[in-house]
Parts: C-alpha cells; structure tokens; sequence
C-alpha cells in the first residue's frame, strides 16, 4: 500500500483550523467578563448594551450579579425575572435607542486593577437620552467574581 501524500491531507487540516479559529472569539459563546482589566469591564459593559438593544435576556442577565438582576426588574416593572425584564425595557425602544446601545462608549475606568472597579458608559447619536434610560444609567459598578467581570449595579451618574 503506497503512503498518501501530505496534500491529501490538506483539506483535514484546514477544516480544524477552521473550527479551532473560532474558540474564544466575539461568537456565541464569547464571554466578555474573562478579559483582564479595563479589558473585559469594557467588554461586558458593551455586550450588556447590546443585549439591552436587542432584548436578548440570557445575554444580559448572564453579565450581571443578582443584585443588578434586581435594579433591572425593578426598572422595567416586571419583578422576578431578569429575562423577561430585558424584554420589557427592549421592546418599546425606537430604531435610534437600538443603535445608540450597540455602540455604548466606556470611559473614566477605576480600579480595573483590583477586583472591583466603576466605568462610565455613554450612549450618543439620536437615541442617546433613551438609551441612556435603557441602561439603567452612566455608572456601572463591576466585580470579579468566579474569574471573570461582572456588573454588580447601574446608577444615574
């Protein structure tokens, strides 16, 4: 039997590379809280606001402590539940709130060093004032907690 030549075996190996190129990127499963420092605090407070946008519930309940969990129910009027809350904050935002969430800017980050830290978001463009509203407010209070960062609470800065 005659060996195969390395070229046959091409097509397998760019096929793995292909899978393996996808673990740990911005896809479904990316988690942005297990980036270091001001890193991942910009991270999940940018995927939170998306997922604001979006309404995506498990998205945005799964970056935030339950306390935090507790502010957003709350705010939406819809208590006991974090994913339905997102809905309820989502549905009524206009085109304009949508885009101004998915592009929230994180500035003045403090303590991103340690394991907890405060950020500033800020939403611009036409929505800025609803999407603000959104969000809970500016001034997000973060932690580390099981490796990786978290939003423990949202207030008006």
């Amino acid at each position: 039997m005659r060996p195969r030549p390395l070229t046959a075996l091409l097509p397998l190996a760019l096929l793995a590379g292909t899978a393996l190129a996808g673990c740990g990127g911005p896809g479904e499963d990316f988690d942005p809280g297990h980036q270091p420092g001001a890193e991942g605090i910009t991270a999940v407070i940018r995927v939170y606001g998306k997922a604001i946008g979006e309404g995506d519930g498990p998205r945005a309940c799964s970056l935030m402590s339950r306390a935090a969990q507790e502010q957003v129910m709350e705010r939406s009027g819809v208590p006991g539940n974090c994913l339905d809350a997102v809905s309820a904050i989502a549905e009524p935002l206009s085109d304009d709130a949508r885009t101004s969430l998915a592009d929230v800017q994180v500035t003045d980050i403090d303590g991103e060093e340690t394991t907890s830290a405060s950020a500033t978001a800020t939403a611009s463009g036409a929505g800025a004032e609803e999407a603000t509203a959104a969000l809970g407010g500016t001034v997000f209070t973060m932690s580390v907690a099981e490796a990786r960062w978290g939003i423990d609470s949202i207030q008006h800065g």
